[in-house]
């Protein structure tokens, strides 16, 4: 099991070196770090660190709001991590699926997915 952090750079000022800080203290393995807005790159860190979770990973962000803005690209992000049986945690501990709690979050992300098709 894999501790993979990913932070992006939103908004102004020192918000990404605090991401960085915070990802680091929480013991990563390995950090992934977009520091563009979407455009036509998308989110390049964001894919290198999606394809490269294995079953039992776990994608670690600060808050949720580093991934890209939108349900549809939050389920998209959330699909990913699920099929490839990683795990997904906020480190303000609001979803966490590590545990059975937070498990929930995936069946959300569920109902989200089939509101949308």
């Amino acid at each position: 099991m894999a501790i993979m952090g990913y932070a992006r750079a939103v908004g102004r000022g020192d918000a990404l070196e605090k991401q960085i800080a915070a990802l680091e203290a929480a013991g990563i393995d390995d950090l992934f770090v977009d520091k563009l807005g979407a455009g036509r790159e998308g989110f390049p860190a964001l894919t290198e660190c999606l394809t490269s979770l294995d079953a039992g990973d776990v994608l670690t962000v600060t808050d949720i709001e580093s991934l890209p803005r939108g349900v549809p690209a939050l389920v998209g992000v959330i699909r990913q991590v699920r099929a490839r049986g990683a795990h997904f945690r906020e480190l303000s501990g609001r979803y966490d699926t590590t545990t059975a709690r937070g498990a929930a979050f995936f069946q959300w992300i569920d109902a989200l997915e089939q509101r949308l098709e």
